[in-house]
């Protein structure tokens, strides 16, 4: 409606033109303001969107602390092997890199299947694309940017049980052998 339409159009219009007001089964059943329609949509959309921001943090922190959870168990499991291969030789940093690149190496090989599948479901438009659509370039940042977060989390994973192994002696982590 215009500004200059008149305050109480709504009202006069569904009583004078309620009869007309119908196609098939289809009947008009009130009139809304756009702005309020718009306003509707808005509040909506917010609370959709924190809804999906608290279950994404969700599942975010239960991935968080099963890598880790799953690499700390790995390299807690090797402290044998870790002092072996000190007493052979092996300095405390070349265990550290060892341990980390195994575990990126790791995420390499289970990442390349997950991107194909990945990959599929984008180009089956098997996602909502309502607000964003499915671009090369947001595929691919999307893909770095997990790919960067799960590196970070088995780098935390590793990290402190690696220090650990690789600053006992030699003599003691063998006894874990």
């Amino acid at each position: 409606m215009k500004p200059e339409a008149e305050k109480d159009f709504a009202e006069k219009f569904m009583t004078e033109k309620s009869g007309q007001a119908e196609l098939g089964n289809l009947y008009l059943q009130n009139i809304t303001p756009l702005s309020s329609t718009r306003e509707d949509a808005l509040r909506e959309g917010k609370s959709d969107m924190k809804t999906r921001v608290f279950i994404l943090f969700f599942l975010l922190l239960n991935i968080f602390l099963g890598i880790i959870g799953t690499f700390w168990f790995r390299t807690r499991q090797r402290q044998g092997e870790m002092g072996l291969r000190m007493a052979l030789g092996s300095t405390r940093s070349q265990l550290r890199i060892t341990v980390l690149s195994e575990g990126v190496f790791l995420l390499t090989v289970a990442f390349v299947p997950a991107l194909l599948i990945c990959l599929n479901i984008a180009l089956l438009d098997l996602t909502s694309t309502g607000l964003l659509d499915n671009t090369i370039l947001r595929f691919a940042g999307g893909i770095i940017l997990t790919y960067l977060l799960i590196v970070g989390m088995i780098i935390v994973g590793v990290w402190y049980p690696a220090n650990e192994a690789a600053s006992l002696e030699p003599a003691e982590a063998l006894h874990y052998e």
